[in-house]
C-alpha cells in the first residue's frame, strides 16, 4: 500500500467517536460532527455528515483507497468528476 496522502483517519481521536475503521483508513473528507471538524475515511463518513469537503485530488494514489474501501473508492472518484465539473 502507498503511502497515506492526507493521513489517517480521525474517527477514533475522541473527537467524535464512531470507530468504523479504528482510525487506520486513509482520510479522504473533512466533515463537521458536534461543531467540530473531522478528518475521515470513506468508511467513517455518513450521509448525515454536514459541510463534507473532498480532500482526495486526482493526483492522490488511488491504491490505498481501493484496498481499504472499494466502494468508497468508485464514491470518491463520483466525487472527483463532480469536482472536475465546477
Amino acid at each position: 500500500m502507498s503511502e497515506l496522502p492526507h493521513g489517517t483517519c480521525e474517527c477514533d481521536s475522541g473527537v467524535v467517536r464512531l470507530g468504523c475503521c479504528g482510525g487506520k483508513g486513509p482520510v479522504a473528507y473533512v466533515v463537521t460532527r458536534g461543531g467540530k471538524d473531522v478528518r475521515v475515511c470513506t468508511r467513517c463518513d455518513v450521509s448525515s455528515d454536514t459541510n463534507r469537503r473532498l480532500l482526495v485530488t486526482a493526483q492522490d494514489p488511488s491504491d490505498v483507497y481501493m484496498e481499504h474501501d472499494a466502494l468508497g473508492a468508485f464514491c470518491l472518484i463520483s466525487d472527483l468528476a463532480k469536482e472536475s465539473e465546477r
